[in-house]
């Protein structure tokens, strides 16, 4: 029982190690790098290549006008594929499609679950941009 014990928390210390923050993320640096999206949040999506909620939302949802036009005015979109992309410490989840609504300190404003219909989406993202 002792070696399990120690095997855990070899395991739990080793996997730490890797983790890195959103922050650290370099495509994160990388858009508050550009002077255009100082005052923008970040939506970062997790995703999965067979998540068809996932490419609905970004398919549909996300190219839809209304939506298109005031996300590019008050977010940069960040996906990150749960099975392939390296992900943040911090951000958990426990579905897909998972999306974080992050400020440019890497601060979560909020977690949004799921897919949603155009509307009913752009009502959701609306609460967290100054501008209703």
């Amino acid at each position: 029982m002792k070696d399990y014990y120690k095997l855990f928390i070899t395991l739990l210390i080793t996997s730490s190690l890797d983790a890195f923050t959103i922050t650290e993320d370099k495509v994160f640096q990388e858009i508050y790098k550009n002077p255009n999206n100082q005052n923008k949040k970040v939506l970062m999506i997790y995703t999965a290549k067979s998540c068809p909620q996932c490419a609905y939302m970004k398919e549909k949802v996300f190219k839809e006008k209304e939506v298109s036009e005031y996300m590019s005015k008050h977010f940069v979109v960040m996906e990150k594929n749960t099975s392939t992309d390296e992900l943040p410490q911090g951000f958990n989840y426990f579905g897909i499609p998972t999306m974080f609504i992050i400020d440019k300190y890497g601060n979560t404003v909020d977690t949004i679950v799921g897919s949603a219909r155009p509307k009913d989406f752009l009502k959701i993202i609306k609460n967290y941009s100054k501008e209703q």
